[in-house]
């Protein structure tokens, strides 16, 4: 047996690294020993939280660092499943303007969308040709628990045409405040900012979706237009 670390920097992108320790399998246990001095940062935070595992359609053994409060007969906490047995990575769906909250603790309101995005007085920005500039202004709270990691790369937008983009980064920001590229929650406390993505200019927003995450594997808090 082998072990294969995957790493989900941005939604659409994965990284593949082989890891060189040997796996025990005796029954339906594996057993997986590897020092968190080998282990990426990322990896490092999702390993640490261990709390919502599976194993996905093809058999492979996953960790998604969801802090769910479900807890298992033995001790362990394991992640909302399915019937296939795998952790839920279900979108939630809602409206702009209204909270949607996530299984993490999670509570993220987009209050706003413009498109294309109307600069604040005295900011100049010239899109690409065949382009134009989306602003949302979007909000995360954390509820019941503190929420780490949390920054402007976790929204995406959805347009109509089906087109998904990632934010993107400017010199200048449509409006200010721009929403941090990562800070930490504690719970009852909130955060709110502008994002921006650069999109076709012949589309429509469709939505802007919050990854509860943070690497890409959902589930999505989306809200609709």
């Amino acid at each position: 047996w082998t072990a294969t670390l995957i790493t989900v920097p941005n939604v659409g992108r994965q990284i593949e690294t082989t890891l060189n320790h040997p796996v025990q399998v005796t029954g339906n246990t594996l057993t997986l020993v590897l020092p968190r001095s080998d282990l990426p940062s990322i990896s490092s935070r999702l390993w640490s939280f261990g709390s919502s595992a599976g194993v996905s359609a093809n058999n492979s053994v996953f960790d998604d660092c969801l802090p769910f409060d479900q807890t298992s007969t033995d001790g362990g906490t394991t992640g909302s499943t399915t019937d296939g047995g795998s952790a839920s990575t279900a979108p939630i769906v809602g409206q702009v303007g209204s909270a949607i909250e996530g299984p993490d603790g999670s509570s993220v309101t987009v209050h706003a969308v413009e498109a294309p995005a109307v600069p604040d007085e005295g900011v100049t920005l010239d899109a690409v040709p065949g382009t134009q500039l989306v602003a949302a202004d979007v909000e995360v709270c954390a509820t019941d628990r503190p929420l780490q990691a949390v920054g402007d790369a976790r929204f995406v937008v959805t347009m109509s045409n089906g087109d998904v983009r990632d934010v993107v980064s400017l010199p200048t920001s449509p409006h200010q405040p721009q929403f941090p590229v990562e800070i930490t929650l504690r719970p009852g406390s909130c955060e709110r900012g502008w994002v921006t993505f650069q999109v076709a200019a012949d589309t429509s927003v469709a939505s802007v979706a919050y990854d509860v995450s943070g690497v890409g594997v959902g589930p999505l808090l989306v809200a609709e237009t």
